[in-house]
């Protein structure tokens, strides 16, 4: 029997535990691949993602506190969510090649509302303003004319305007 632990050492032993890495990056990015292995192992650490018209910003926790990817894997499996911001680009009037009031700056996936008052203020003679031609999407806006379309989102890319016309006809 024995009563004493003097001049023995006694050592706790860990074994490592199974953990996996997921990275959740958002609708229209790129996606990357968990990341398994054993807790304090060194691993890659992914490239970041890429989202058209948005800006990477970094991880955060499932709790949604901005991180930085740890150096090796932790104890325990944990979930990351790409941030992003939206990178504005232009929206710009043109009439013919002639600029057209002021260049309009509107985030990705925003609305934007087409200026009511350029068109109106335009003049050419023998013909009638019909609207801005979206260089993106190919439809005419026209918010003066109810019947009009007179809003769009924001693409990942500058917009054109341009003004469109109709001939008078004269009887």
């Amino acid at each position: 029997k024995m009563d004493s632990t003097e001049g023995k050492s006694f050592y706790a032993v860990f074994a490592p535990n199974d953990v996996t890495l997921t990275f959740n990056t958002g609708d229209g990015a790129t996606t990357i691949d968990p990341i398994p292995g054993k807790s304090d192992e060194e691993y890659k650490k992914p490239a970041d993602p890429e989202k058209p018209g948005y800006k990477f910003e970094g991880w955060t926790d499932k709790d949604g506190k901005d991180v930085v990817l740890p150096e090796r894997l932790p104890a325990a499996s944990a979930e990351y969510t790409a941030k992003w911001s939206a990178i504005k680009y232009n929206v710009i009037y043109k009439n013919g090649d002639i600029l057209v009031g002021e260049i309009e700056k509107h985030a990705t996936d925003s609305a934007v509302n087409v200026n009511a008052v350029y068109g109106p203020a335009l003049e050419m003679e023998g013909h009638t303003f019909a609207g801005w031609l979206n260089s993106v999407d190919g439809k005419i806006y026209n918010p003066a004319d109810a019947e009009s379309l007179s809003a769009f989102v924001m693409p990942a890319g500058d917009v054109t305007l341009t003004a469109q016309w109709t001939v008078n006809t004269y009887v």
